[in-house]
């Protein structure tokens, strides 16, 4: 395919939809330069690890579009695809090109995943999804992933190691040995060497209010994302933790997958932003990245700060807990923006 990358497409996929094992593909050609695209060969050519090649037959040919109609269940001679990623290409005159679907088509694509089970505990899955295939091209390159998959009856179930372990156990050493106190608050970043946003705005008005002394105010922050953090710091900070009432973050914090904030403490995610923002947490879910089912550090939020209750719904699917969590607050560090006075 490399060639074809390198160069500009002629196939592109219009339309895909379903008819019960059938999949419908409608592949549209730019027949202006290429007079003789009704001879184009077309190819499913695995992409993901071990080598694989499977020949697409097109059923018609008609105004400069392909239609497939697909017989996923004998897509491989009398086989289903095995398992893995999919890229099409096509052939034409002795130069090879991908197959590259418009925008409208690929925002399908999350509705038109399939599960289809067989026997107990087992089922095949095909889907689909899209990446970008060059910078100054509109369109986008289609992969399917072709899937056979077994129940997992373990699936609440987080793979522990030696890190887990000596985390834990420090948890209930501190658990056990905490003194009863009130106003223990910590301010905490795994993404960053110094708190900022949100964070640094509650922290600087705790700070200059009258409140400032019925608190003991602690600060972690320390990028652990990008850095790491082994066993030592791991220990370090989940001592700290167990020492805290009140634990505020504004973004994703990964010792909480590992750990429960102490009992009786809050955990407070004051990240809120006021504008879109890219698919996080389980609203990704299925997809690459996505979080553990059940072992993420997102579940231990006891409060959220929302601008806004039409945002909450939102927030819950990113975050995956309730929406009693949800604490509508506005977006107080905007409300200078509004006042005329402080513009002039």
């Amino acid at each position: 395919m490399e060639e074809g990358r390198k160069g500009k497409t002629l196939f592109t996929i219009t339309d895909i939809s379903w008819d019960n094992m059938f999949l419908l593909i409608d592949v549209e050609v730019c027949s202006d330069e290429q007079p003789e695209a009704q001879d184009a060969v077309f190819t499913l050519i695995k992409v993901s690890s071990g080598a694989g090649t499977c020949p697409l037959k097109f059923d018609s040919y008609k105004d400069s579009s392909y239609h497939f109609k697909i017989n996923i269940s004998q897509i491989d001679g009398r086989s289903f695809l095995d398992n893995g990623e999919w890229e099409i290409e096509a052939e034409l005159g002795g130069r090879t090109y991908p197959v590259l679907v418009k925008p409208d088509a690929a925002y399908r694509f999350q509705d038109l995943s399939r599960i289809f089970r067989y026997e107990e505990g087992k089922a095949y899955v095909l889907s689909f999804k899209v990446g970008s295939f060059a910078d100054d091209r509109e369109e986008l390159l289609m992969t399917l992933e072709s899937s056979f998959m077994t129940e997992n009856k373990n699936w609440r179930d987080k793979k522990s190691g030696v890190r887990d372990a000596a985390i834990k156990t420090v948890r209930k050493i501190t658990d056990a040995a905490k003194a009863p106190h009130k106003g223990h608050v910590l301010f905490m970043t795994e993404t960053s060497n110094h708190i900022s946003g949100n964070l640094k705005a509650v922290y600087d008005g705790l700070k200059n209010s009258g409140y400032v002394n019925e608190y003991k105010i602690s600060v972690y922050a320390r990028n652990d994302v990008e850095e790491g953090l082994g066993v030592k710091g791991l220990m370090s900070l989940s001592r700290l933790i167990a020492d805290q009432d009140i634990i505020l973050v504004d973004d994703y914090v990964p010792v909480f997958s590992y750990i429960d904030p102490p009992k009786g403490s809050r955990l407070v995610q004051l990240w809120h932003a006021s504008v879109g923002f890219k698919s996080v947490g389980y609203s990704r879910f299925g997809r690459e990245g996505s979080p553990h089912p059940e072992w993420s550090c997102h579940r231990k939020y006891t409060d959220v700060f929302v601008p806004h209750k039409d945002m909450i719904d939102v927030y819950r699917e990113v975050f995956g807990i309730e929406k009693e969590a949800f604490k509508v607050a506005g977006s107080p560090r905007l409300t200078g923006f509004a006042d005329q006075e402080r513009a002039k």
